[in-house]
């Protein structure tokens, strides 16, 4: 078992991590078996995860199975459910991170009970909650479509009306996709600057010409993604790096830490590509973005 799905990611988890699960495990509710406790604490006993003559799964079995015949497949099973308590025990970490996720499945399940006060206040709190965010990315979009998604079909079982949200939710699903669109042909079009890769962005031009169409919206996630795509390819038109740069210093808190290190290397690879041709004023532009991410 030294080099195991579960090995490696028994070796990933961390002190707190590490406890919780155990609490896990002892709960009725996630596992039922006393073989899967065994070997999780046979895995923490003296540090036995990194000894690998420890992890041989013949002696492994005498210590949760003592006095039996070694049994391959009986092992086996008990490594196989050990490790689908431990990914549902992940799976619950990472929804525990995503707050509007739980918050949708909790009015969804409302919906389907039939509990028509709960499930309007619980949309409430979503509408609120969104209103009220700090982070304004394509993230956020999604969860707008989500809502809509739930409120639409709420308001079609219940009131029977053509009086719906359904141009509410096809402005939702626009807006997410213009700016997933305008997202990945930034990141493609970076790459492809590096490397040779032919990849094909469709529906760009469509999403380009809907955006110069109705005008530019005060949205952070399609407002900074598409001066990144001008600026990166169209570079000669500095105007779109400025452009840019005025968007991330006015827009950078709406996105998470890692989007914004993500953005602030795009422009910055804008500047570094312009002084290769020796465009030397981008040093400074380049100064204050670096600055901008410390």
């Amino acid at each position: 078992m030294q080099n195991s799905q579960l090995t490696h990611i028994f070796r990933s988890l961390n002190k707190k991590e590490t406890r919780e699960l155990r609490k896990w495990l002892l709960s009725p509710f996630h596992n039922q078996r006393e073989d899967v406790l065994q070997l999780f604490d046979y895995f923490q006993e003296k540090d036995y995860l990194n000894n690998d003559p420890k992890l041989k799964k013949e002696l492994v079995f005498q210590k949760i199975f003592p006095g039996e015949a070694y049994d391959d497949a009986r092992m086996r099973q008990t490594i196989h459910f050990l490790q689908k308590c431990t990914e549902d025990f992940l799976a619950y970490k990472e929804f525990q991170e995503e707050p509007t996720r739980r918050e949708l499945l909790l009015a969804e399940g409302y919906r389907r009970r039939n509990l028509d006060r709960l499930f309007e206040k619980a949309l409430k709190g979503l509408n609120d909650n969104q209103r009220q965010s700090r982070v304004k990315n394509e993230e956020f979009l999604q969860a707008n479509i989500l809502i809509q998604s739930l409120e639409y079909k709420y308001i079609s079982e219940k009131k029977r009306t053509p009086d719906t949200n359904l141009q509410t939710y096809s402005d939702a699903l626009d807006l997410y996709f213009i700016a997933g669109k305008l997202r990945l042909a930034s990141l493609i079009t970076a790459v492809q600057k590096i490397y040779t890769q032919d990849i094909r962005v469709g529906l760009l031009e469509e999403a380009l010409h809907y955006v110069e169409s109705n005008g530019l919206p005060e949205l952070p996630a399609i407002r900074v993604y598409y001066f990144i795509y001008k600026s990166l390819s169209d570079p000669a038109n500095e105007h779109f790096f400025f452009s840019l740069k005025e968007a991330i210093f006015q827009y950078d808190h709406y996105f998470s830490p890692e989007e914004q290190r993500d953005i602030l290397l795009l422009a910055v690879n804008y500047c570094i590509a312009k002084m290769n041709t020796g465009v030397t004023r981008f040093i400074v532009e380049a100064f204050d973005l670096y600055k901008r991410g410390n």
